[in-house]
């Protein structure tokens, strides 16, 4: 698998930034819980919203 910058478009570098922050800039676990946070929250709406009837493209809306 390649790993190239055509993968990390803006929103991925946005969830990226927002999961440091949320984790708090100062520590690494902090970030690491705040990764968890985010990405959890995504995957688990990615399952729950189709099952609501709700496009699965609305993902990033829920989250914000």
């Amino acid at each position: 698998m390649f790993v190239g910058p055509p993968m990390f478009l803006f929103w991925e570098s946005f969830l990226i930034l927002c999961c440091i922050v949320l984790g708090s800039l100062g520590s690494i676990p902090g970030a690491m819980v705040g990764a968890a946070a985010l990405i959890s929250l995504g995957e688990v709406l990615r399952v729950a919203l189709p099952a609501l009837g709700i496009d699965a493209g609305f993902v990033m809306l829920f989250m914000g």
